[in-house]
């Protein structure tokens, strides 16, 4: 198999950009100085994704993708998830066995099957596959390395050395030199050589055309080649088969004691100089200065057989073994429990000594690290209750110890009571404090005393108000005793005692602990956040400017002028300066490192609100105490702050299909606007902290918080064309600058074209004009109907109650005429009067009733007519006739009732206009039509100058075309008049 490099087959500029960024960031890698069982140990089997536990094949590349063959297929593994691609998914791969990785300079990743040749993966995508037919000797590969030039070495099963270079393979053999045709492994040196490792022959190399064999004559144990590997002092490593490691001294291969006759599978060397070997069968050996250490499955490996080996550019150590993929990470944290001889593992508090010596207050008495060992301090016979709050030394070597039971001291190595003999004096002593001048301040739940040179006294009168919960206490530079409790803190100075607040600008009124640091500030731990207090003013600090959280247990400050703070969840470290800004110009997050369990804490739960609840030792290391042992962290080890994740958007989804980010823009054609986004950061230590933002520009207005979730999902996005960016954080709380993007194209459906739209807006506007002519032409025929009949009723006023008003004034005017002379005659006009009054009334009458329900007048006009002219002679002493002619049948009433009406207007005009002494009228019912003809013996008129002021013709004519039929007029002036009314007969219902 082949082994890699710490950043495989990288080109020069690469590398040394990844040296420098090494440089600036140093990453925490595997200590030497720690046995392999110490380190941080994970494993992923089948059960959490793996297709297979047989991890043959691992590499790293450039994209930081971790990638494993297995013998059910590829998988790439970002840290959290597993991606698998075999013969099922993936057409292009052969084969499930995935013998051998390598990644080219173009950033191509060349893939070895055990039977299915070699397949490359380019940006995203499976691009193509070599098999026989393209040069291979053969498709069962076996290890594929590239060299400085760019050519890629393969060896195939008993195929000989395969060179690719300029889109071609050429094979070399035994023929030309190689010690066998079955080779196993590849390697090129730092001074340009290239070794063969064969499978059964030894090993040669090839320097330009020359090859130089070695075998047992030269040292090696054993002719089985498995593994070859060059360290950063230039020596050459040989694993094989049956006889153990060796190393080549430039002239022989020495076998390296220590290891025996073990197979060794795998070689690689760590950034600190460990050398690692995974064997087939004995584990994992490390090689550091001579001195060989080994893991074992008992000390954690999941098997015994190691088959590839990686360190990956955050300083982990990757395993690919018969039982799974595993990883050994060096612990950013060292724990002490009761495995280490603490009497408890719950630590209250802790204190460092000048001697040298930690103190650990625990929840059943004290433990005292000294000279590496641990020993227990009893407080009393029944150490289960001492319950040990408090720890203060005083100048003169004395360590006090605060405890549930009461106030011990411990001198000389021996722990006595102390007791104050104050009346009612309190048990459990919470705080104590050690001052400048050497003297202990001591606090009880609601008092303060002061022990100097033996005695005691009560100060809590100097504070002028009861105190609530005394959590600590500590003394700045200008000698001011600084008291955190419940109800606020206070400061006591001379005979003066003041109290802050929240009201005063405190995080919150409940201090938990209090750090006075050589500039003269109080940063002030509180269950509401940190704050400062800097020349009298106050600055706050929350969970929402990027701090772990807000119930901040203790302050302290390490050699490199961070501020550590422990809380409930964690330990959180930041740098001081970074506060002070922050403090004078608040904008954006603070960035805060922090510390859990997934760097080696047992616990994230720290204790606090205790004092001291943290110590820095002499050699810089920073001790706090949790609830399952002390943890310690070294800030010279940690990096400042940690490079952010790359983020990758891998693929994109919608209605059942996939596109690859890599492969640049994404049509995903048309559809319904539903879109996820697949996206992820590349962390292989810490996924877990990774969290994530992202933004669709073109449609989210403000990026989207999505934690930990690496998906975003898109509902009816409009047609167009988006840009999607991700960016992450893994542990410093501040988001960085880079970001990965990917544009996406919408097409749109029919319906969604500007073509369709207009189309839609034209027939929008096209109903809408319509429906504005249906409304006009509604409104018109509305306002049409009212006028038509306005002007029947007009026509009927004029016809009816006009005329027989007209002839009752006629009747009553001849009447007043004759009344003088003829008194009888006029009595005689006026009776006619009221009988034409009466008519009139009656007439009226029919004409509402006509108006009202015509179906209720009669269908005779006949009968109608002849009563008329009977009443027109007797008014006017004029002979009117009345002939019908033709077949006498019954009409719609509006025909008889129009009929009437017209023979009466007719008739009346005749009488009224002409000076007629006759008037005829004959109504001729036809097949179709119903003829009434008028004819008078009058003077006459020109029909083409009409009487102007009468309604009457008027009125005919309106009558005749509401039925259908017209009128027509003869006359000229001397020879009387002929009116003709023609309308269809109709029939009555």
């Amino acid at each position: 198999m082949r082994m890699k490099r710490r950043f495989p087959r990288c080109p020069p500029a690469l590398s040394a950009a990844l040296l420098a960024a090494a440089l600036l960031f140093p990453v925490p890698a595997l200590d030497p100085s720690k046995p392999p069982a110490q380190y941080s140990q994970a494993l992923w089997q089948s059960k959490d994704g793996l297709p297979d536990n047989f991890v043959q094949a691992l590499l790293e590349t450039r994209d930081g993708y971790l990638w494993l063959g297995t013998s059910e297929g590829l998988v790439r593994f970002d840290g959290t998830q597993f991606a698998v691609f075999d013969t099922r998914n993936t057409p292009a791969l052969r084969h499930n066995s995935v013998i051998a990785l390598c990644e080219d300079r173009t950033g191509a990743l060349w893939i070895g099957t055990s039977g299915g040749g070699i397949t490359i993966y380019r940006n995203g995508r499976f691009t193509q596959t070599y098999g026989t037919a393209d040069g291979l000797p053969n498709e069962y590969i076996r290890s594929i390395y590239e060299d400085r030039s760019g050519a890629i070495w393969i060896t195939a099963h008993a195929g000989g050395l395969v060179r690719f270079s300029g889109g071609r393979f050429e094979v070399l053999t035994k023929r030309d030199g190689l010690p066998s045709d079955s080779l196993r492994t590849v390697y090129q040196d730092a001074r340009g050589g290239l070794w063969i490792g064969a499978d059964e022959d030894g090993i040669c190399v090839m320097r330009g055309r020359a090859i130089e064999c070695f075998g047992n004559d030269s040292g090696l144990r054993s002719r089985q080649i498995r593994a070859l590997y060059e360290d950063r002092r230039g020596r050459l490593w040989v694993g094989t088969r049956a006889g153990g490691l060796h190393v080549f001294n430039g002239r022989r291969f020495e076998p390296v004691t220590g290891i025996g006759g073990v197979a060794v599978r795998a070689i690689v060397e760590d950034r600190h100089g460990n050398l690692w070997v995974g064997t087939e069968g004995a584990g994992l050996w490390r090689i550091h200065e001579e001195r060989i250490t080994r893991l074992t499955p008992r000390e954690g490996l999941p098997h015994s057989f190691v088959r590839a080996m990686i360190e990956d550019r955050e300083g982990n150590l990757w395993l690919g073994t018969r039982g799974g993929l595993f990883r050994l990470r060096d612990k950013k944290v060292e724990t002490w429990t009761t495995t280490e001889g603490l009497v408890n593992d719950d630590v209250r508090v802790l204190m460092a000594d000048p001697a040298g010596r930690v103190w650990f207050g625990t929840r059943a008495g004290v433990s005292l690290l000294e000279s590496g060992r641990v020993r227990a301090i009893r407080l009393s016979p029944e150490w289960s209750r001492d319950v040990v709050r408090t720890l203060a030394r005083t100048p003169d070597g004395l360590v006090w110890i605060g405890a549930d039971t009461g106030l011990f001291r411990w001198r000389n190595g021996a722990v006595e009571r102390v007791r104050l003999g104050l009346p009612g004096e309190p048990a459990a002593v919470r705080v104590l404090f050690a001052d400048r001048a050497g003297r202990l301040w001591i606090g009880f739940w609601d008092r303060v005393f002061l022990h100097e040179r033996g005695r005691t006294t009560d100060q809590t009168a100097r504070f002028g108000r009861p105190l609530t919960g005394i959590n600590a206490m500590t003394e700045d530079g200008s000698g001011t005793l600084w008291i955190g409790t419940e109800e606020g803190l206070f400061a006591l100075k001379a005979a003066s005692a003041h109290r802050f607040t929240s009201r005063d600008g405190l995080s919150h009124d409940r201090v938990t602990s209090l750090y006075a640091d050589r500039n003269g500030t109080l940063w002030i731990g509180t269950r509401g956040g940190l704050t400062r207090m800097k020349n009298g003013q106050f600055a706050a600090f929350y969970r929402r400017n990027g701090l772990l959280s807000d119930n901040i247990l203790h302050v302290s400050e390490d050699q490199q002028g961070h501020l550590w703070l422990t809380s409930r969840r964690g330990v959180m470290r930041i740098r001081k300066q970074e506060l002070e800004e922050f403090a004078e110009r608040p904008s954006g997050m603070l960035r805060t490192v922090t510390f859990d369990t997934s760097d080696g804490m047992r616990s994230a739960e720290c204790n606090g609100g205790e004092q001291p609840a943290g110590t820095m030792t002499a050699d810089g290391r920073m001790w706090f105490p949790t609830v399952a042992g002390a943890v310690v962290f070294d800030p010279k080890s940690l990096r400042d702050i940690p490079p952010p994740p790359r983020v990758v958007i891998e693929r994109v989804l919608s209605q059942g299909r996939a596109w690859p980010a890599a492969a640049g823009p994404v049509d995903v054609g048309t559809g319904l606007g539903d879109l996820e986004i697949q996206f992820t950061a590349i962390s292989l230590g810490a996924p877990e902290r990774v969290r994530f933002r992202y933004r669709l520009d073109g449609y989210d207005q403000e990026w989207v918080e999505s934690g930990g979730r690496r998906s975003a999902y898109y509902t009816n996005l409009p047609p167009g064309q988006y840009r999607f960016r991700a960016i992450a954080y893994a542990n410093d709380g501040s988001w960085p600058r880079e970001e990965a993007s990917v544009e996406v194209r919408l097409a749109p459906r029919f319906y969604q074209t500007v073509w369709f739209s207009l189309m839609c807006g034209g027939t929008v506007l096209l109903l809408a004009w319509g429906a504005y002519r249906a409304r006009m032409i509604s409104i018109h025929r509305r306002y049409q109907a009212v006028l038509e009949e306005r002007t029947r009723i007009a026509r009927e006023i004029h016809d009816t109650l006009m005329q027989g008003v007209t002839g009752v004034a006629l009747q009553l005017e001849a009447a007043t005429r004759r009344l003088p002379e003829e008194p009888l005659e006029a009595k005689s006009r006026m009776q006619r009067a009221l009988a034409k009054l009466d008519e009139v009334v009656a007439e009226a009458r029919r004409t509402i009733l006509e108006l009202r329900k015509p179906d209720a007048l009669e269908t005779d006009p006949a009968e109608a007519i002849r009563e008329m002219a009977e009443r027109m002679s007797q008014e006017h002493g004029v002979r009117v006739e009345v002939w019908i002619e033709g077949q006498k049948r019954a009409l719609e009433p509006r025909v008889c009732t129009q009929l009437a009406k017209i023979a009466r207007e007719a008739a009346a005009n005749a009488i009224r206009h002409s000076g007629a002494s006759r008037v005829k009228l004959v109504l001729r019912y036809e097949s179709r039509t119903v003829r009434l003809l008028t004819s008078d013996d009058g003077r006459g008129f020109d029909p083409a100058q009409p009487a102007g002021a009468h309604f009457g013709l008027t009125g005919m004519q309106e009558r005749a075309r509401e039925l259908g039929g017209k009128v027509e007029i003869h006359s000229r002036p001397g020879s009387g008049t002929d009116v003709e009314v023609i309308v269809p007969a109709g029939r009555s219902n």
